[in-house]
């Protein structure tokens, strides 16, 4: 699903979306200006499909043994593997 920001300051790296169940649903950001962002959601044909923004913690910022390192540079989040 894509979706647009609206007049939230959406933050990928430590938000999610959690449904009624509790599942919760990790989404990213597609560009910036507009803020565009993307999820994989489960909505079902037929049926409204809600979902809120939740907190959630922000990943680690170094790979099991050193494998790669995460960094963040505004909303983005960068990978970098060991080569």
């Amino acid at each position: 699903m894509h979706f647009t920001a609206a007049d939230l300051a959406l933050h990928p790296a430590n938000q999610s979306l959690s449904d009624l169940d509790g599942q919760v649903y990790a989404f990213q950001q597609e560009s910036q200006k507009p803020a565009q962002f993307v999820a994989v959601l489960p909505i079902k044909q037929g049926e409204l499909s809600s979902f809120h923004l939740m907190d959630t913690p922000a990943p680690e910022r170094h790979g099991h043994r050193g494998g790669f390192t995460i960094t963040q540079e505004g909303p983005l989040i960068h990978v970098e593997t060991a080569a």
